[in-house]
């Protein structure tokens, strides 16, 4: 473009490069997702401590993502930052039915069984279980994409590439992990080497004095509690109201400040200006901005200007080093913009609704909404000195604004006098036009040039308003007449041009400056109670603070939420040809919404439509520990294993397969959960945090409260069956 003969001598240089920030954002996933597989790997060499396990284990990662690539390629989707980040989340996952299948198998080989019958037994125990866990965790997952709004996009996104990869992590569990594990498991156990003073060491002995004693100490309690099931219940129930009550003082209506990289301040200018007049302004503009550059930390800026429109846009670094958050440069680029009459600045988060400047932290508005606009500037005026007395309001927003004099100016006609003077109403205004404006001409033609012409009065002719009350008009016989014969003057501001209507209503705005301070919120409070006890007019309502997640995405995400739990109810009580089995197995999701819900509190976390999602996919994981378990249980019992012998042995036998796939699941959402927002271009912290916190109390509370449901579960039966045979025999006899 440089070497462009007709650009020459322009400057020309590259302020934006979103190319350099989507390579960013995806490098950045990228790294999360192999720091998370590094971590997940690590936790498997500490609880199996064998280093060709876990490496098989690990392969499974790649191998996974492989097939989820390979799957994108042929069903022509791009390799994106959605799709790489439904990658990135899964990756802890892609794990779990290798863990589980490949512990079995090194489980009873360690029992004394050969490499094909360790293999064998393992895929034998394991495989149906593990089936049935992923089937679950799909169908979830599958049902987000009925999800309207923002989040649809996400998960349409994510969807092929998630669902591709955990099937494939089904078929690696079933065929690859057996193979892979005959191969590299000794021929003989005297081989195995002892490696002393290892890191292998280091993890034996922490195991050994840590997760031993851990894994006794559930089976001891276990033990206690099926002889006092009903103790664990109370317990448990009492936890599900504390849950309650802290879910009831969730953050629902302050949102953190989102990570901000570009932002719009929009100018609006009277009809009479000019695109010199513009131009000028802009430059005025852009002198500021260069000035506050670094200090704001901006990266770049553009303006735009138009006939209709000004616009002045920024771009923030992502590493960008300030002493301002984005917002406040924001608000002082803004407050820094040049004032003349009748231009109006704004910007999307700037709702001072005329231009006004200020921090807005310190400011409360009120909006009434209505059919008929003079009554609603009616109620609002009779409204303010109620809200005027409350302790903490300083002044009125509205009042400020009028105190910087009107916008534009306007010329009403007396139409009884401009017909009476023979004054058309497009005569009056096309030779006002041509004074203020100026009108174009036909070109004059000078020695082969063509040379513009505009017809406008002299600047000393029309630099008053009084100016404008001289200015001669052509009657219709020939006279003259002056401007301020027919006309008056009248004064008005921008929001005066038109009456703007949203869902067919129209509304009324004021707003109120607050005493600056740390009591700002208890004002704010003490305003909306007093809201709440006014009375207004018939057909007049106060408009609600708007919400990023509104009553009816919150009522959808948890009706989605139930429809989860059903979908995997109905799938397992199939698969385990049983309608009450399934319910010692559901018990678990109450107990993981324990430690969501009390991880949201703790981080203060905003509940936005990516925590409904986080949830439901939870849902589809918890249950996966759940059903392994009592499959074990079942098959024990089979062999003639009494019932309460089989739950022992099955929580002691799958403690540490439990813990590890829990574990890993959590390690890989770590870096996601507490990455930047701005270098991954979504915040997905309340979706990782659901994740975490849910998958940690499901853990910590299936081992005990799956047993004892399963056994209360089935006595509850035994009973109902024995009186509805007991009646049954007596009204035979």
């Amino acid at each position: 473009i440089r070497a462009h003969p007709k650009l020459e001598g322009f400057d020309l240089s590259i302020y934006e490069n979103q190319g350099e920030e989507i390579m960013e954002r995806l490098s950045h996933l990228i790294g999360n997702g192999k720091l998370g597989a590094l971590l997940a790997a690590m936790v498997l060499y500490f609880f199996l401590r064998q280093l060709r396990l876990t490496l098989v284990i690990a392969m499974t990662i790649p191998l996974c993502l492989l097939v989820a690539l390979s799957t994108l390629y042929f069903a022509g989707e791009t390799l994106n930052s959605l799709t790489i980040m439904g990658l990135v989340i899964c990756v802890g996952l892609l794990v779990d039915n290798s863990v589980v299948m490949a512990e079995n198998m090194h489980r009873h080989y360690q029992g004394g069984a050969t490499r094909w019958e360790a293999c064998f037994r393992g895929v034998q125990e394991i495989g149906f279980a593990i089936t049935i866990a992923t089937f679950t965790t799909l169908i979830v997952f599958s049902s987000t994409l009925l999800i309207d709004g923002k989040m649809r996009f996400f998960a349409q996104k994510m969807f092929l590439p998630v669902f591709a990869a955990i099937s494939a992590s089904l078929l690696a569990a079933l065929m690859f992990i057996p193979l892979c594990a005959y191969l590299t498991l000794p021929r003989q156990r005297d081989k195995e080497v002892n490696h002393r003073g290892s890191l292998r060491d280091a993890f034996k002995w922490t195991y050994e004095r840590f997760f031993l004693p851990l894994s006794d100490f559930y089976s001891r309690t276990l033990q206690f509690f099926l002889t006092r099931r009903l103790d664990l219940v109370l317990l448990f129930t009492g936890l599900m109201g504390v849950t309650w009550w802290v879910a009831t003082h969730l953050n629902f209506d302050s949102k953190e400040e989102e990570a901000i990289r570009y932002f719009r301040i929009d100018v609006k200018f009277p009809d009479k200006y000019t695109m010199a007049q513009r131009l000028d302004y802009f430059q005025k503009v852009e002198q500021m901005a260069e000035e506050k550059k670094a200090d704001c930390g901006l990266k770049a800026y553009e303006v735009h200007y138009g006939k209709w429109y000004g616009r002045f846009a920024g771009f923030f670094a992502p590493d960008r080093v300030s002493s301002l958050t984005p917002q406040e440069a924001i608000q002082e680029l803004f407050d820094a913009f040049p004032e003349e009459p009748g231009v109006r600045v704004s910007y999307k988060d700037q709702k001072s609704g005329g231009g006004a400047k200020g921090n807005q932290k310190y400011m409360h508005y009120i909006r009434l909404v209505g059919d008929d606009p003079e009554q609603l500037k009616k109620v609002a005026t009779e409204l303010k000195p109620t809200f005027e007395l409350l302790p903490g309001v300083d002044s009125f927003l509205s009042e400020d604004i009028e105190e910087e004099g009107p916008s534009e100016v306007a010329l009403l006609v007396d139409r009884e006098k401009a017909s009476s003077f023979g004054i058309h109403p497009e005569t009056l205004a096309g030779t006002i036009g041509t004074a203020v404006r100026g009108e174009s001409l036909p070109r004059f033609n000078h020695e082969g040039n063509q040379i513009p012409m505009r017809l406008i009065y002299d600047e000393e002719d029309r630099s008053e308003l009084a100016d404008l009350g001289n200015i001669q008009i052509p009657t219709e016989d020939g006279r003259l007449s002056t401007v301020a014969a027919v006309t008056t003057q009248a004064f008005l501001s921008n929001e005066d041009n038109a009456i703007t209507r949203e869902n067919k209503k129209v509304s009324e705005w004021f707003g109120m400056r607050l005493t600056p301070g740390q009591e700002t919120g208890k004002i704010k409070e003490s305003i909306e109670k007093i809201k709440e006890s006014i009375r207004l007019p018939e057909g007049i309502s106060f408009e609600k603070p708007p919400q990023v997640v509104d009553d009816h995405e919150r009522k959808q995400g948890m009706v989605m939420l139930v429809l989860s739990v059903i979908f995997v109810y109905m799938l397992m009580a199939f698969f385990f040809e049983s309608t009450l089995v399934p319910l010692s197995i559901i018990m678990t999701i109450p107990l993981a919404a324990m430690g969501s819900i009390g991880i949201l509190k703790l981080f203060h976390t905003f509940i936005d439509q990516m925590v409904y999602t986080g949830a439901m996919f939870l849902v589809g994981l918890v249950v996966n520990n759940g059903i392994v378990l009592v499959d074990y249980a079942n098959r024990l019992r089979a062999r003639g294993m009494d019932r309460e012998a089989a739950l022992l042995k099955a929580t002691r036998d799958r403690f540490r397969p439990i813990i590890m796939t829990a574990t890993t699941t959590i390690i890989g959402m770590l870096p996601l959960t507490f990455g930047s927002a701005v270098q991954m271009g979504v915040n997905f912290k309340s979706f990782g945090l659901v994740l975490i916190g849910g998958m940690a109390s499901a853990t910590l509370f299936t081992l005990l409260a799956i047993p004892v449901f399963y056994t209360l579960i089935e006595d509850a039966r035994d009973r109902v069956l024995c009186l509805v045979g007991k009646t049954w025999r007596g009204s035979s006899v």
